[in-house]
């Protein structure tokens, strides 16, 4: 309405409000992070259920590279006598030379068995290895 040289104005726009915006936002980022904590309990579980085994079969053979043969049957379900490994790893040292190192590739469980892969590397070459191993109670032995 104009009123002798006085303009009136409607009144201004009241400023638009971002809290809507802000909570949209924030239910995003804390979707986002309940994603992100789920895929690492997840992969923390998958890690966890597959150190038994590969523990035990990194174990057995440092203990071969040890000659601890006693320990290394330790890790046998069948016991196989220390001296029947002994004889086993000194032939197959005579031909590739001495168990220097270990290394785990993959491992894959399904019920109460576990087959783990790797690596040995003896002095004079590079073998790769697949152990099967089987639960017994709360442990893994070597099948």
């Amino acid at each position: 309405m104009y009123l002798r040289g006085i303009v009136e104005s409607a009144s201004p726009a009241p400023k638009s409000s971002r809290r809507g915006l802000k909570i949209a936002i924030g239910v995003v980022v804390v979707a986002l992070l309940l994603c992100v904590g789920g895929v690492a309990i997840f992969a923390g579980g998958i890690v966890k259920a597959t150190s038994g085994p590969r523990d035990v079969a990194t174990e057995y053979f440092k203990a071969i590279s040890a000659h601890d043969w006693a320990k290394a049957s330790g890790y046998d379900s069948a016991s196989t006598a220390p001296a029947d490994l002994e004889q086993s790893w000194t032939q197959t040292e005579a031909q590739n030379g001495r168990l220097q190192s270990s290394s785990v590739t993959n491992t894959s469980i399904n019920n109460n068995e576990a087959t783990v892969e790797g690596t040995l590397q003896f002095a004079n070459s590079a073998k790769t290895f697949t152990l099967n191993l089987i639960k017994d109670g709360d442990n893994w032995k070597l099948k």
